[in-house]
């Protein structure tokens, strides 16, 4: 068996364990693991690293409901919103992660139109904020016709 396939089946096993974990009591679940890992130590660190951050944002109820499928929790934003010299003209796009906007530099410095992300309010943790940072460094390094470009970075309560 290749270094792929083995990766493969020991990413089934992980994910099967997980999820056979989740549905255990929250105090039965460790033991669970260590009793039903086959004696793959590899496998058993992995399954309790993906519980440990479940359980520390508390987000077992979350997993349940794909964010597809949870009802949007829009930002207030609107049309004509200034954010820094960007005005918004009218939403794009919406996920469950947030919202893309159209926006229009509005001062007189030179004319562009960018898009602006904005997270659900009821998305924002430490460690989705933390992605989004490192997202938004990700692209601040890219530089290629065919990905998107990074104008700006910032935060804002809305």
């Amino acid at each position: 068996m290749d270094s792929t396939s083995q990766k493969r089946e020991q990413h089934q096993r992980v994910r099967a364990l997980f999820e056979a974990a989740l549905a255990q009591p929250g105090p039965q679940r460790i033991d669970y693991i260590k009793t039903h890992s086959g004696g793959h130590a590899e496998v058993e660190r992995e399954v309790v690293k993906l519980l440990a951050s479940v359980q520390s944002a508390n987000q077992d109820e979350f997993l349940k409901t794909p964010a597809f499928k949870r009802p949007p929790a829009e930002a207030n934003v609107q049309t004509g919103m200034q954010f820094g010299p960007y005005k918004v003209i009218r939403r794009l796009d919406a996920g469950g992660m947030g919202s893309v906007y159209l926006v229009a530099r509005s001062d007189d410095a030179f004319q562009r139109l960018a898009a602006l992300k904005i997270i659900r309010p009821d998305s924002v943790t430490d460690d989705l904020l933390r992605r989004f940072q490192q997202e938004r460094q990700i692209l601040a390094n890219l530089d290629h016709p065919n990905i998107a470009r990074i104008l700006d970075g910032g935060t804002a309560t809305v």
